[in-house]
């Protein structure tokens, strides 16, 4: 399908595909290569090109090191994550030489040569107008396409399955699949848990599938399993990665195949559209967002670093790109709506 897009539309085929996607595409008779990524990096690209002009592409890095790409580690990147806490918000990886294809963004390759464009960007689709809609038109509009999109990923040739929280995220995820899919929706739900009850969100979990006909499926992590599960999760990342909530997570997903869901959807993504976390909270207030969520402190330790080290790493700044919403105004108790620079609109 892809390649049959490409061939009618070139790049332009990117526009008409939805979800997370990310491809290589040759062209024999132009002796050149077009790759891309989805709108938001959902799905991995790593690359690398030799100094004879080869060019080495895959989803997994080790893939790269396999074809010959020496592992030496990138001190830059790894003085970032030490002394700011950032990763993957560059197109440099933790290796040398090794870079990833940001989101939203093509790749064109020709006599040895790369050139990469940005195809997506979001706040140039959303705009800086702020929307004057009736707010009913727009819960009608956003209603529906949530719904879209559940409804399309059911057309799938595999069993699919439901990872649930007992945040509002997979709650709505739950409640839309059961619209979709009508009163017989019984599609396995999966969840996990820790042993630990100030942390485990079990019983909310129980609470939404009470009225449904979706069986539950619980997988625990123990702390047992920890050292192991970590050796492998970071033996398939090669990176980084975001602690035990990714190694919970991982053991789900083996549970979730071996009692035949192949696919789940989850509802990651929507906390970040709603504003869900409590940092979202301080920084509308002009606080400074924390960076693990429910975290009072940095979790990174710099000063423990020697000066040479930290001296490599350097701050991103990230532009804020959308109206924030200021305290009511005393006068008419009405929100005044402020632009990217904090100006008062």
């Amino acid at each position: 399908m892809i390649l049959a897009a490409f061939q009618k539309w070139g790049e332009g085929c990117l526009e008409r595909l939805i979800g997370m996607f990310a491809f290589v595409i040759w062209d024999e008779k132009a002796k050149s290569a077009f790759a891309a990524r989805d709108r938001f990096g959902v799905k991995p690209f790593y690359y690398h090109l030799k100094h004879d002009g080869t060019f080495v592409f895959a989803s997994e890095i080790k893939a790269i090191h396999a074809a010959g790409v020496p592992r030496n580690i990138n001190e830059r990147a790894w003085a970032n994550y030490l002394t700011y806490g950032l990763y993957d918000h560059s197109t440099e990886t933790f290796w040398q030489d090794i870079y990833s294809l940001p989101g939203g963004h093509f790749l064109k390759l020709r006599d040895g040569r790369i050139r990469i464009s940005k195809w997506y960007d979001l706040h140039e689709r959303v705009g800086n107008g702020y929307d004057q809609r009736p707010e009913s038109e727009v819960e009608e509009e956003y209603s529906a396409l949530m719904r879209e999109s559940v409804k399309l990923r059911f057309r799938s040739d595999v069993p699919v399955g439901v990872n649930l929280s007992g945040g509002i995220d997979s709650s709505t995820l739950l409640g839309l699949i059961d619209r979709v899919q009508g009163d017989n929706a019984n599609v396995n739900a999966f969840t996990f848990t820790t042993g630990d009850e100030r942390y485990d969100e079990l019983p909310w979990v129980r609470q939404m599938l009470a009225d449904t006909g979706h069986p539950l499926i619980v997988s625990e992590l123990t702390a047992a399993e920890v050292p192991d599960l970590a050796a492998s999760v970071q033996f398939h990342q090669d990176e980084p990665f975001a602690g035990l909530p990714t190694l919970a997570y991982a053991k789900l997903f083996e549970t979730a195949r071996k009692n035949g869901s192949i696919v789940l959807l989850d509802g990651n993504g929507m906390d970040e559209q709603w504003a869900g976390y409590d940092y979202y909270s301080s920084s509308f207030n002009g606080g400074q967002p924390s960076l693990v969520q429910g975290t009072k402190e940095s979790p990174v330790r710099p000063e423990c670093l020697t000066p040479e080290f930290q001296a490599l790493a350097s701050p991103a700044e990230f532009p804020r790109l959308f109206f924030r919403p200021a305290p009511k105004s005393a006068v008419s108790g009405r929100y005044i709506y402020k632009d990217t620079e904090g100006d008062a609109l």
